[in-house]
């Protein structure tokens, strides 16, 4: 690798090297969350048309008793799925947060690498 040649060579010293290795650690985390991220959109876009399918179940059904018990049943899961859709758009927040904070670092180092060689 060029920077192993850079260190192996003594251009950059040793504190370079390790904001270097920081650097790639932290897009090594940055790919693994927006692949985190692109799970959770999937996952969301499903959910959603789980829910408009569940919807128009429920506008299908008449009064009878056996689809009232179906109408119930739709409507436990529509809840289940309504409740997951808030869970994935907590975690997708909280992944959105670490993709900023691990974009400022990077950043960071950068000014930091290309200041102090």
């Amino acid at each position: 690798m060029f920077v192993n040649e850079l260190k192996k060579n003594r251009l950059i010293d040793a504190r370079t090297y390790k904001k270097f290795e920081k650097y790639w650690a932290e897009s090594q985390q940055e790919t693994k969350t927006i692949e985190q991220a692109n799970t959770i959109q999937a996952e969301y876009a499903q959910l959603l048309t789980r829910q408009n399918q569940l919807r128009d179940n429920l506008g299908a059904l008449g009064n009878s008793e056996r689809e009232m018990e179906i109408r119930n049943r739709i409507l436990d899961d529509l809840e289940t799925s309504e409740n997951r859709r808030r869970e994935l758009e907590t975690e997708t927040a909280s992944i959105n947060e670490k993709l900023k904070e691990l974009q400022i670092s990077q950043q960071k180092l950068i000014d930091d690498i290309y200041g102090a060689v």
